[in-house]
């Protein structure tokens, strides 16, 4: 192993120190990134309720694209898939 000089120690010394200041910063960047994308989620209001998959559904009309109502009643016992657009009229 080679000695170095002072100079070359100081130089490696600060050398050393702009690298962890540098991923100090680009650390910082991260989390505070993560914290601004953490709070732009959307979030289910705290009284939402869901239906657990295999559990019934409610018996609720539905708007149906003929502008029709349909009651999903009628369907009890039978496979069915909805499908919700927002924006739909």
């Amino acid at each position: 192993m080679r000695a170095h000089s002072p100079a070359q120690l100081r130089a490696l010394t600060e050398r050393r120190r702009r690298y962890v200041w540098a991923l100090l910063a680009i650390l910082g960047v991260l989390l505070v990134g993560v914290g601004i994308l953490a709070t732009l989620q959307p979030k289910a209001p705290h009284n939402a309720t869901g239906i657990a998959v295999g559990r019934l559904a409610p018996t609720a009309p539905l708007l149906a694209t003929t502008g029709g109502s349909v009651s999903l009643a009628g369907y009890r016992g039978h496979r069915v898939v909805l499908f919700f657009y927002e924006g739909a009229t």
